[in-house]
């Protein structure tokens, strides 16, 4: 996944608003900022 494409998608989801958001996007949303995490804590080991 591409920055550039996870910050459209992230634009898009701010402009619908978050109260919107479908359970998808909500999981899609704790799953990247989980593999995030993941990979800060790996790169500081």
């Amino acid at each position: 996944m591409e920055a550039g494409s996870t910050y459209c998608w992230v634009t898009s989801i701010s402009e619908r608003g978050w109260y919107n958001m479908s359970t998808y996007e909500t999981l899609s949303l704790m799953i990247a900022f989980g593999v995030l995490i993941v990979m800060i804590t790996g790169t500081k080991k």
